[in-house]
């Protein structure tokens, strides 16, 4: 199995953790939303909302910071094993 430098293995329940709270969560708010009205109705609509957000987050603002993260741990890894 090829994984990356700075790549971990993860069990199975920290890889569907998240998934599984967010479909937890937006079919909460689709519920929510069919049944309840009044106020109610701004916290279903947030549930259904959460999945697009958190897609915006990964696509538009994470790999901004990932690559200035990568970049430093590969500056890093190569001082590291310059010495060696």
């Amino acid at each position: 199995m090829v994984t990356h430098l700075f790549m971990q293995a993860k069990t199975l329940q920290q890889i569907f953790l998240w998934p599984a709270l967010i479909a937890v969560l937006s079919s909460a708010g689709l519920i929510a939303a069919l049944l309840y009205d009044d106020t109610r109705e701004l916290v279903s609509d947030m549930a259904v909302a959460l999945p697009i957000l958190i897609a915006a987050y990964h696509y538009w603002l994470k790999p901004a910071r990932q690559r200035a993260h990568k970049s430093t741990l590969k500056k890093t890894y190569l001082e590291q094993n310059a010495t060696r």
